[in-house]
């Protein structure tokens, strides 16, 4: 399985893939008329971006939980705790 853009037509790229895909040599950024040449049975399924979207923001909200060092990146991607380790949170008991 991988999730591609414009899977109605030739043009589309691969944004993210099974291991599956991955093993067949299917690789991110690949046109989905390669990466079908490449692993047969390959499902293509349209991206949800309202959704990465939704659970990015979930993420984040977690990792400020933890660390006021939050700092978004790009397309919902994030660092946390760069500068110092993470403190778990007395309220959680011991790890």
């Amino acid at each position: 399985m991988a999730v591609c853009g414009a899977t109605e037509d030739r043009h589309g790229i691969v944004l993210a893939k099974s291991e599956k895909a991955k093993k067949a040599g299917v690789k991110t950024g690949m046109v989905n008329w390669e990466a079908k040449g490449l692993c047969k049975d390959l499902i293509l399924v349209p991206p949800q971006y309202d959704q990465y979207l939704k659970y990015s923001a979930l993420t984040r909200s977690i990792y400020q939980r933890y660390t006021d060092l939050v700092e978004p990146l790009w397309n919902g991607r994030m660092l946390a705790g760069r500068d110092r380790q993470l403190q778990w949170p007395a309220s959680h008991g011991t790890r």
